[in-house]
């Protein structure tokens, strides 16, 4: 079973408008425009949409339980992305634009709130600490990848995996990118920074991990994940929307066999509010 977290990274155009639509993720306008009064439909907002997918650095191996999952172009080739964004589990932020002076501030100020509030939604017994590694590319270039090691029940001698979008200044910059927004109703002002993606957290069981070199250069990182068995994935994810902004939502797509929530909902400040899909 692979528990879906996907980070997806894309380019995306509105059809049918005068000018381009960021790829925002929209399925918690409603709420975020309407704090305590959803309703099973204002949750989510659709539009035809043409996309073009961008795929960064593979961190390890595709995970084959629950790990970071970076979305192949063939999985949204022909999607609409609002569509992509409502089956799979992501986070949407409506950081008030005064919370940062650029996307990029915004983007490192919102990484330092994500890895706090994964951390602590693994409360004692466990333990949590973070690791960087770098991957080189045939070619030469060096990615830094970053994510939070896990010792505890069923996970001793750090042998879990906590991922998220965590950038900082220095490690993991091409996750968690955001975006300035125009969108008024939501409290805070006119402008938010979003994110410009699908972002997703994680937490697995590392059941092979080893280093790879290629023929003639270029070394890489890799890892094989699993669930962790009998863990409470519904859970950790409403402890990490607990520790989070009230402007940022956790969405729980539909359960599945791979999905083991009960979803559509939204999680805020670790409330769940079930939407329609």
């Amino acid at each position: 079973m692979r528990i879906q977290s996907l980070i997806i990274v894309t380019a995306i155009v509105l059809s049918g408008c005068a000018s381009p639509m960021k790829n925002i993720a929209y399925v918690s306008l409603g709420a975020a425009k309407n704090p305590g009064k959803i309703s099973d439909s204002t949750g989510f907002r659709a539009g035809q949409l043409a996309l073009a997918v961008v795929s960064p650095p593979t961190p390890g191996a595709i995970p084959t339980g629950v790990g970071v999952g970076v979305a192949a172009a063939s999985l949204l080739a022909s999607e609409n992305f609002q569509s992509v964004a409502k089956r799979n589990n992501h986070f949407e932020v409506w950081m008030p634009a005064s919370e940062a002076k650029n996307e990029a501030e915004a983007q490192l100020k919102m990484g330092s709130l994500m890895e706090i509030a994964i951390r602590k939604a693994l409360p004692s017994p466990y333990q949590t600490k973070i690791r960087e590694y770098e991957n080189t590319s045939t070619f030469g270039a060096v990615d830094t990848y970053r994510e939070i090691l896990i010792d505890g029940p069923k996970c001793e001698n750090w042998s879990c995996v906590a991922t998220g979008p965590i950038p900082t200044a220095s490690a993991y910059q091409w996750v968690g990118k955001m975006a300035k927004i125009d969108e008024p109703g939501i409290p805070g002002g006119s402008e938010h920074f979003a994110y410009a993606g699908i972002y997703g957290a994680s937490f697995a069981k590392i059941t092979k991990e080893y280093d790879k070199s290629g023929l003639v250069a270029g070394h890489w990182h890799k890892y094989e994940t699993e669930p962790v068995s009998g863990f409470d994935y519904e859970k950790f994810f409403q402890r990490i929307s607990a520790n989070l902004p009230d402007w940022a939502f956790f969405y729980m797509a539909p359960r599945s066999k791979d999905n083991p929530v009960d979803g559509p909902a939204l999680l805020n400040k670790g409330l769940k509010i079930s939407v329609g899909g």
